[in-house]
């Protein structure tokens, strides 16, 4: 029988090998191009073996090798089949797999870009980083070192002197850990690979930077870079986005964007490519900004690094969902992301002076305002790298500052002021030209815009009802940028077709700011009538509850495996319309993990998630016994009990019982139930009549009558409810503007990469 455990990691070790091999091939093949042969050959080789031993790493999740400590910690046996690939990367060691193959099939990709031998440094560069990565999971013992984390180490291996090895020294735990609950989401299987491959997309950026400053063959790799560039703004935008999407779809995460550090993390790059992108454009029309150019296309994959990082070193402990544990790998990191950047840094000093631009701007020509925006796009990135890195600070320094306690409210200050200037200059940009003033006919389309954009912004204010500054000004510059744009496409290329990247990237951002700036301005937490919940409502089975114009009923709990569903009933009180909702929670061990239901309307999602639900409640009947006087009222756990008065209860003539009835109505929210318990004279002594209500799960007895007061005891027995749950409900108005946008701005990038060829 082959020991799988045994060839993966023969194949790790191996292909690291053949990454180190291939980087020095590629440096020689910059001065003996016979040798290219060769180096194309390893360097398609180890993609194939990465590619192979993250096959038999599946293969080991879906045989359920728990004797794989990998294995072990990330899977169990009834999870479902399509989360065994989303356990393989949800930890360090298999995620780093994923990134290692993407960046594989990057560099392939640069193999085929290859027109000059000025390529051959980026393929090398982009071979030694591959080296430095696959380092994290090799798992090689050096004496007492061990280089990475093999994701192919034997649990024994792990917990060798852990008792059960030593009397069963074939031991293999029945079940794993399993995957994290808040990681058991379709998203999981979509949105890291997505990111990942946009993770991959910054190293041939940094890599043809690299070779630019080497070769000095500026002009030569500018449309590279150009390529690149667009690259890392499509998929890494694209796994952003689509990471948002599940943020927003799933309550654990808080939001489509939260300001969390990894998520900021991952944002920096992307920002940091958009001003790069946009400084490229100005070298390649007007041979200027080459220097922040290329340091910006350094940046962006230094900051991938980064990124990676300060998710796995644990350095930002508690104050992230998104981050792993620490796994000895910090050094590791840290010397990955100073090498590149050391080295960088140094290529842009040694060439400075051949970088700086010669010549003056004028300040109304389109390249100047680019270079604006771009700076305040480098602005606004470097802020939330500092905020993000203050347990960084913390550690070198010694200090003790602490994250914001309000990170949505705190980044959103600083932030929308970067945002206000960028939309602006978006719009303007498009009406200058390139090294002049704009022609009279463009300065009277900027007047159009300005006040077309001026009357939709003073329409949706009072729509909307906006009064805070930053708002307006953030509604009119999002506006600005979105008829700015389709006057510019419209009026200037006469609805091109290759200039569709341009409207869409630049319209996209206007309508995602805007659904934005709606949907979290005006969103609405639905509350009940009876507002003693605050924002949260709570439902007994089958009994409706008035929310706004909806009418609430909770009609029935499905237990599916480790799935509670609950089946909610809604009616638009005013156009008679039903709508059924199913949200659900995820229960698994003691983790409780609730999934939202989304309801999408022309104008708004009805986001409604459950808050609290009974759990281990205790049904043993409670009994107590309370005096009262008519119009007192008792508080149950069925609604408000309240003594309404007395029927007498004559003899009849069949000489019946003389007694009482005491009349009670239960007001349970949606209903009132009437109760009657009695209290009679038989035979000279005393009997008593229950009633109960709800299958006899609230029952009242008559005990006594207090004459000289007028009061009457009485014992109240009550079995705890277990048919009720709590939920929350929102309205985002708007949202899909926000999704609308943001596919725009993605669409765009993708045109761009294919109406841009690399060498045009």
């Amino acid at each position: 029988m082959i020991d799988l455990p045994s060839v993966g990691h023969f194949l790790i070790i191996w292909t690291w090998i053949l990454t180190i091999i291939g980087s020095f091939l590629w440096i020689l093949v910059w001065k003996r191009s016979e040798l290219h042969v060769a180096a194309r050959i390893i360097t398609v080789s180890h993609v194939i073996i990465i590619a192979i031993v993250l096959g038999i790493l599946m293969y080991l999740f879906y045989a359920n090798r728990f004797d794989v400590l990998y294995v072990w910690k990330y899977s169990k046996r009834n999870l479902e089949p399509w989360f065994k690939p989303a356990a393989l990367w949800s930890g360090q060691e298999g995620s780093f797999l994923i990134w290692a193959l993407f960046q594989g099939i990057v560099i392939v990709w640069m193999m085929t870009q290859i027109k000059d031998k000025a390529v051959y440094p980026a393929v090398a560069v982009a071979m030694v980083s591959q080296a430095f990565l696959l380092t994290m999971v090799t798992g090689l013992k050096i004496g007492d070192f061990v280089l990475g984390s093999s994701p192919f180490v034997l649990l024994k291996e792990a917990y060798l002197g852990d008792v059960i090895f030593y009397v069963k020294p074939d031991f293999v735990p029945p079940d794993g850990n399993g995957l994290n609950p808040l990681l058991r989401n379709y998203w999981m299987i979509i949105h890291p690979p997505m990111l990942f491959f946009g993770y991959a997309t910054a190293l041939p950026l940094f890599a043809v930077g690299v070779a630019a400053l080497i070769t000095k063959k500026w002009r030569e790799l500018s449309a590279l870079l150009h390529y690149w560039y667009l690259a890392v703004l499509f998929f890494l935008g694209l796994g952003i986005f689509l990471g948002a999407v599940w943020a927003y779809e799933s309550l654990s995460f808080g939001g489509y964007w939260i300001w969390d550090p990894v998520e900021n993390a991952s944002f920096v790059p992307w920002v940091l490519s958009v001003a790069g992108l946009h400084l490229i454009i100005v070298y390649r029309r007007r041979r200027k900004q080459l220097l922040l150019a290329l340091l910006f296309a350094g940046l962006t994959y230094v900051f991938v690094l980064y990124s990676s990082f300060l998710t796995r070193s644990g350095i930002l402990g508690e104050s992230s969902v998104h981050s792993f544990t620490d796994l000895g790998l910090s050094g590791q990191l840290v010397a990955y992301l100073l090498f590149f950047a050391v080295v960088y840094l140094a290529l842009i000093i040694w060439r400075w002076r051949e970088l700086i631009s010669s010549g003056d701007e004028s300040m109304w020509s389109r390249e100047f305002w680019l270079s604006i925006g771009s700076l305040v796009l480098f602005l606004s990135a470097f802020q939330i790298f500092v905020d993000t890195s203050r347990p960084v600070w913390n550690k070198l320094f010694g200090l003790a500052w602490a994250p914001p306690a309000d990170p949505v409210a705190y980044y959103n200050s600083w932030q929308l002021p970067f945002a206000v200037i960028v939309l602006l200059l978006s719009g303007l940009a498009l009406f200058l030209v390139y090294g002049k003033k704009p022609p009279r006919k463009n300065v009277r389309l900027l007047i159009i815009a300005f006040i077309l954009s001026t009357l939709f912004s003073l329409f949706f204010i009072f729509k909307w009802n906006f009064t805070e500054v930053k708002y307006i000004l953030l509604l009119f510059a999002s506006i600005w940028a979105m008829v700015s744009s389709a006057i510019y496409w419209i009026e200037f290329l006469k609805g091109s077709w290759r200039q569709v990247p341009v409207f869409l990237s630049h319209f996209g951002l206007g309508l995602f700011v805007l659904g934005v700036l709606i949907s979290s301005a005006r969103k609405e937490v639905l509350k009940p009538e009876t507002a003693s919940m605050g924002e949260h409502i709570l439902l007994f089975k089958n009994e409706p509850v008035s929310v706004k114009k909806w009418l609430l009923t909770y009609i029935n709990m499905r237990k599916q495996g480790d799935y509670v569903y609950f089946d909610i009933k809604m009616t638009d009180t005013v156009k008679r319309k039903e709508i059924h909702i199913t949200p659900e929670v995820l229960i698994e061990g003691e983790n409780i993990v609730a999934n939202p239901d989304i309801t999408k309307f022309a104008g708004y999602d009805l986001f409604v998630h459950v808050n609290s639900m009974p759990q281990n409640i205790d049904l043993t009947p409670s009994i107590r016994t309370d005096t009262l006087r008519v119009g007192d009222t008792l508080h149950t756990q069925y609604g408000i009990l309240q003594l309404i008065g007395l029927e007498p209860h004559t003899r009849d003539e069949d000489g019946g019982p003389i007694g009482v009835f005491a009349v009670f109505n239960l007001h349970t929210g949606s209903k009132i139930i009437t109760l009657k318990p009695g209290f009679f004279l038989v035979n000279n002594s005393i009997q008593t009549v229950i009633d109960t209500a709800y299958g006899g799960r609230l029952a009242i007895r008559f005990r006594t009558i207090i004459t000289e007061t007028d009061q009457y005891v009485f014992d109240l027995q009550e079995v705890p409810r277990d048919d009720w749950i709590v939920l929350r409900a929102i309205i985002f108005p708007y949202i899909n503007l926000v999704w609308l946008g943001g596919v725009m701005m993605v669409l765009g990038g993708l045109l761009g990469i294919i109406l841009r060829r690399w060498n045009k």
